[in-house]
């Protein structure tokens, strides 16, 4: 079993937490936590077998938010999972205001673009927008986009 496997299967179950062990058969959970913080915020603690400082480290740089080295109780297991599920139940910090340039506001609390003829504002040719697309049933979504080269 290959590690985007294991992944896809998570993608598709939405999981609240990942309990992730170290020690897979035939693929590096070091590379399934990589992976997983490719696409998702979803919390994560790690099991190892390894105690090593080094082996901690790559672990939590990598984006676990908790590890744990056996041998441990279950009740220390159990705690460390309620720590992580209450972590992420914490919402994360509102923009601090609005964006305002060049005749139009970007409210991104509310979700509202205060402007009229955006693209005429905005884009360089409104006909060909590179940074306010159409989302259909939707709206627009702002898309940014690298200065051409």
């Amino acid at each position: 079993m290959e590690a985007l496997e294991v992944l896809g299967g998570a993608a598709g179950a939405a999981p609240e937490l990942v309990v992730l062990g170290l020690g897979l058969p035939r693929m590096d959970g070091f590379e399934v936590l990589a992976v997983l913080r490719g696409w998702s915020h979803v919390p994560v603690v790690v099991l190892s077998a390894h105690g090593q400082e080094e082996e901690k480290v790559r672990g939590l740089d990598l984006g676990a938010d908790d590890y744990l080295t056996k041998p441990f109780g279950v009740p220390e297991l159990l705690a460390r999972v309620r720590a992580a599920l209450r972590r992420a139940s914490i919402p994360a910090a509102e923009p601090a205001g609005p964006f305002v340039s060049g005749g139009f506001t970007m409210d991104f609390v509310h979700r509202r673009v205060v402007v009229r003829r955006l693209r005429r504002k905005i884009e360089a040719d409104p006909t060909e927008p590179r940074y306010f697309l159409t989302e259909p049933g939707v709206g627009y979504r702002f898309a940014p986009a690298a200065p051409p080269a």
